[in-house]
C-alpha cells in the first residue's frame, strides 16, 4: 500500500521512478524495522565508493511517522562512517587526480545531466 500511494503521488507530480532509479522502502518501520540498522545499510549503500555503485539508493520511501527518526539515524550513520566532517575523512572516496576530475567534469558538461549509453560515456566509437 505504501508503494502504491508513493507511486500515485509521484505520478501526479510527474516524478515517477523508473528502472534507472534505485529506491529503498521502509514499511511499518516502527513495528518491523530497526531504523538505526536500516539507516546504516542505506548510508553504506549510498556513500560506499562515493556513491558510485549500482546499489546506491537514489531515495527512500517510508511512512511519515518514520521520517524524523530515519533522518536522525542517517546523520548518525554518516558521522560514524565518515566522521562529522566527511570532506576531510580519509575513508570517503574521491576522484584520484585532476586529470580524472576533468574527464568526469567533461562527461557531465557534454551530457548536461542526460543519461548516455555506457559505450559513449567510456569514449568508445
Amino acid at each position: 500500500e505504501l508503494l502504491e500511494r508513493a507511486l500515485a503521488v509521484a505520478s501526479a507530480s510527474g516524478d515517477v521512478p523508473t528502472q534507472r532509479r534505485c529506491y529503498t522502502m521502509l514499511v511499518d518501520a516502527a513495528a518491523r524495522v530497526d531504523v538505526r540498522v536500516a539507516a546504516r545499510r542505506i548510508a553504506w549503500g549510498r556513500w560506499s565508493n562515493a556513491g558510485q555503485t549500482c546499489i546506491a539508493p537514489d531515495y527512500v520511501l517510508c511512512e511519515r511517522g518514520t521520517v524524523d527518526a530515519l533522518v536522525a539515524a542517517l546523520r548518525d550513520a554518516v558521522a560514524e562512517f565518515y566522521t562529522d566532517d566527511p570532506q576531510r575523512c580519509a575513508d570517503y572516496g574521491r576522484i584520484v587526480n585532476r586529470r580524472h576530475f576533468d574527464r568526469v567534469r567533461a562527461l557531465a558538461d557534454t551530457t548536461r545531466g542526460r543519461c548516455v549509453p555506457l559505450t559513449r560515456a567510456a569514449g568508445a566509437a
